[in-house]
């Protein structure tokens, strides 16, 4: 149940004035608040939405806050899935201007107490409730497809995936008693994984949920010594600077494409050193558009890794898709896509790497 403790009038909520100056902090305020900002990023931008002409409304997403359209649409969608959760019909726009008054008079008071940044509470006082339980994870073909994250497998975190790859991954490329490395390990997804299948797990961040066992490292520096011979390596990085806006200037994230290829490069090295002789590096990713697809618009981001990792000794045991839900757009999204020509990404690849003797030439083949 949603929490009432905050009183006010929905009279008077409702007949606010609209401030898009206000609106603008309040979006760019709730990226300070990791669980629940999200979903709270989520209703504002509803709320801006309500208000705004259509062409505006563009202006406004990429004039003010510079995000892209799909990291608009999954924070609205993310808002409207957990409303919808909690029976609350924000599409209502009198519901709608009330939740999100009580929502920021909660994050205003919550931010003179505690640490936002590892708030575990929904953006209305309460824990988060699971938003889908299933054990009907394991996947036998080679396109792994998960409309929701099961929330048994690590926290709400800013871009984390269903937690079900990395089960299938350590499922797959494992065995009990092995050991998974995750250095960038956001919500903890992987040690859940790991846990629920017997492997033991070291995971790091450069900012660490540390009631989950979570380390302080940053992966840029390399590996911590107690990673080394490992048997699996899991990397979930953030997809270029998709999703830029919710990870903050720490994160490599914001690093531009000639920076970030150099990162992917270094980092395939330091996995190459640390992970053991017969052992796997996963590397998910999912390509890169400015806007739409187009002749010029496509930075294949899974075709350079594959190159960067192969450079450093890997060899390419598997590519498998896992892609992203349909619901990570909106309708008004579809449309401009019609409108434009263009067309809106959902493939996500996951490479499996493996580290093996380097081959040799013998009698008329490589072995």
């Amino acid at each position: 149940m949603v929490n009432n403790n905050i009183s006010t009038s929905l009279t008077t909520l409702t007949n606010q004035s609209f401030s898009l100056d206000e609106s603008t902090k309040r979006v760019k305020d709730y990226t300070k608040w990791t669980v629940a900002g999200m979903i709270a990023c989520g209703i504002e931008l509803m709320w801006v939405k309500s208000n705004l002409k259509h062409g505006d409304w563009g202006d406004w997403v990429k004039g003010k806050l510079g995000w892209s359209f799909s990291t608009t649409s999954r924070l609205m969608n993310m808002a409207r899935l957990y409303a919808k959760q909690n029976n609350l019909r924000i599409e209502h726009k009198q519901v709608l201007a009330a939740q999100r008054q009580r929502i920021y008079s909660l994050y205003s008071n919550l931010a003179l107490t505690q640490n936002l940044a590892t708030s575990h509470l929904d953006p209305w006082g309460n824990k988060p409730r699971q938003l889908t339980t299933s054990d009907n994870w394991l996947r036998v073909y080679d396109v792994w497809n998960f409309a929701f994250r099961d929330p048994n497998l690590g926290e709400e975190w800013p871009g984390n995936i269903p937690g079900q790859i990395a089960l299938n991954v350590i499922h797959y490329y494992t065995k009990e008693g092995d050991l998974v490395v995750d250095p960038m390990a956001g919500g903890g997804s992987t040690i859940d994984a790991c846990k629920k299948l017997n492997r033991r797990c070291v995971a790091y961040d450069i900012n660490p949920l540390k009631e989950k066992g979570i380390k302080y490292n940053d992966i840029t520096k390399g590996f911590p010594n107690e990673c080394e011979n490992c048997d699996l390596i899991f990397l979930d990085p953030p997809y270029y600077k998709i999703n830029r806006p919710l990870y903050g200037e720490q994160s490599v994230s914001a690093l531009e494409i000639d920076e970030f290829n150099l990162f992917v490069i270094q980092l395939a090295k330091d996995c190459y050193k640390t992970v053991k002789n017969g052992g796997f590096t996963t590397f998910l990713m999912q390509n890169y558009q400015t806007d739409f697809a187009s002749l010029n618009g496509h930075i294949d981001l899974t075709v350079g890794a594959i190159v960067f990792f192969a450079g450093a000794g890997f060899r390419l045991a598997n590519r498998i898709n896992c892609p992203q839900s349909s619901d990570v757009y909106s309708g008004w999204d579809i449309e401009l896509a019609k409108q434009n020509g263009g067309m809106l990404n959902l493939v996500r690849d996951l490479l499996i790497f493996r580290k093996l003797p380097p081959r040799r030439w013998e009698g008329s083949q490589w072995v």
